[in-house]
């Protein structure tokens, strides 16, 4: 049998724009198979503010969950996720502080904590602007609402912070 290679296409313009349907297929395909391709790249796993944020929009959007083990993860599981997904079809970025800033600030109250409320409102955003990709993080994993939902809030999350700043 003869293997052949897969190859993701370009997408400079996501998360802006939506994964094209081979990318989102492919992309699928392998989180499905490989669950962990992501999960160490990320400070998520030990901010347990920003896990508890990321709880409390979820709740905030009438998906009432307990913050459990399993959730926790899910919430981890869409971040990374989504993380690993803008890596492999956007090409590398040189880090800019200022816009790192900038980014983190679209989420954050004037006394420092988290807003709930942004991130709530950026879940309906991400399932509008991009069916693909958020299908990508539903489909992953449990098929649990609850876990869905919170993984589904973990890449939201995500997406939030990587958003050009003019978007």
């Amino acid at each position: 049998m003869m293997s052949r290679l897969i190859n993701l296409e370009p997408q400079p313009d996501f998360p802006v724009g939506d994964l094209t349907p081979n990318n989102s297929l492919i992309l699928s395909y392998l989180l499905e198979q490989e669950p962990g391709i992501g999960m160490q790249r990320t400070p998520v796993n030990s901010n347990y503010n920003l896990l508890r944020a990321i709880h409390g929009a979820l709740e905030r959007t009438g998906q009432t969950t307990e913050e459990t083990p399993a959730t926790l993860r899910a919430l981890m599981d869409g971040f990374n996720s989504f993380q690993t997904i803008t890596t492999l079809v956007r090409p590398p970025e040189i880090f800019d502080i200022h816009t790192a800033a900038t980014q983190a600030n679209r989420l954050l109250l004037p006394g420092g904590g988290i807003s709930e409320i942004r991130l709530a409102e950026s879940r309906a955003l991400f399932l509008e602007s991009s069916p693909r990709a958020f299908g990508v993080i539903a489909g992953l994993g449990s098929r649990s609402m609850a876990l869905v939902n919170a993984r589904v809030m973990g890449a939201t999350t995500a997406r939030q912070l990587q958003l050009p700043v003019a978007a």
